[in-house]
């Protein structure tokens, strides 16, 4: 470890290319053995304001490729809440780095059998398996830099609404020209009901406009317990909401998420 590349960065300096959101860190004292020249380039990977969900998520990636061995590269990240007229705010981020690993996967098929009676029976099961060469994210144990290009994230708990600034720092010097995210619950998603319509039989998709229909007499009441507006109360008797988009493939593995309110639902 050469200890001279943090003792002097009182001296270190940036530039900044937006065309690949790349900031390059040099040193400007002229007794270490970099003359001049360049300690690391640091690249944004995720976007400028990067939308994300809601829970514990990915918030900003970069990758940055150190030339000389740097104690403590990665000084800390100044937090700022935007919707708080950039109030510095104290939040936890957790640092990754990228890996690769190989993971047996299992394939599927359609096997059928034939029984005595000459009925032919079908089912998916495991007929073999294939090596598949995966991304891990891995703890990051040490903020020192070695010589070598790593691919880094943050992460941490987001909420429904967050909207926050970072700014990193990498050897003494502030990255001011990256980069925000944004939390929402509509993030990737395909189709999105909120079920909180004052009155009709229209289930309104906020995404692609893909309207479910409400059928019966449902019940209009308040979510206040989850947070999330207003919602329907379905009796279970002849109380259903229809939906005719072919978005909705059952066949297929999907992700889907609702919000109960278990106060009012017996299990």
């Amino acid at each position: 470890m050469i200890s001279l590349a943090s003792a002097f960065e009182f001296d270190n300096f940036k530039s900044y290319d937006s065309s690949t959101r790349t900031v390059t860190i040099k040193n400007g004292y002229d007794i270490i053995p970099f003359v001049n020249d360049e300690i690391a380039t640091v690249q944004l990977k995720s976007d400028l304001n990067t939308k994300v969900g809601i829970g514990y998520q990915k918030v900003f990636e970069f990758e940055q490729d150190v030339y000389v061995d740097y104690e403590n590269f990665i000084k800390g990240f100044d937090i700022y809440n935007i919707n708080k007229d950039l109030k510095k705010e104290d939040i936890q981020i957790d640092l990754k780095y990228l890996d690769y690993e190989d993971v047996n996967v299992s394939d599927y098929g359609e096997v059928c059998e034939t029984l005595k009676n000459s009925t032919k029976i079908c089912s998916i099961k495991v007929i073999g398996e294939h090596i598949e060469h995966r991304e891990v994210w891995k703890d990051l144990s040490t903020l020192d830099a070695k010589v070598k290009k790593i691919t880094i994230s943050g992460w941490t708990n987001t909420k429904e609404g967050d909207h926050y600034e970072w700014i990193p720092n990498f050897a003494g010097v502030r990255v001011t020209e990256w980069a925000e995210w944004t939390a929402g619950l509509t993030v990737d998603l395909v189709h999105y009901y909120k079920f909180d319509e004052p009155s009709g039989t229209t289930a309104i998709d906020e995404i692609t406009g893909d309207n479910g229909l409400i059928v019966g007499t449902v019940e209009r009441i308040s979510s206040k317990n989850i947070g999330l507006g207003n919602a329907i109360n379905l009796s279970g008797t002849g109380d259903f909401v229809y939906f005719s988009t072919t978005k909705f493939d059952w066949n297929n593995i999907r992700n889907y998420n609702i919000f109960l309110d278990e106060t009012r639902i017996s299990f």
